[in-house]
């Protein structure tokens, strides 16, 4: 159950370098696991091994 009066949390993803397939989630608009490359924001389910070991 959330508590109505708190503010939405919101989880962002995004691909950084080249590697369109692997979509890292987003911690201050660079990927959790320390991906090198331009970060860019995709509205997609995250599937990166090691950022989703990070939560």
């Amino acid at each position: 159950m959330t508590d109505r009066h708190s503010p939405a949390v919101r989880e962002f993803t995004g691909t950084a370098g080249d590697d369109l397939l692997t979509v890292h989630l987003l911690k201050d608009g660079q990927p959790k696991c320390g991906a090198p490359g331009k970060v860019d924001q995709w509205q997609r389910t995250a599937n990166c091994p090691a950022c989703l070991a990070s939560e």
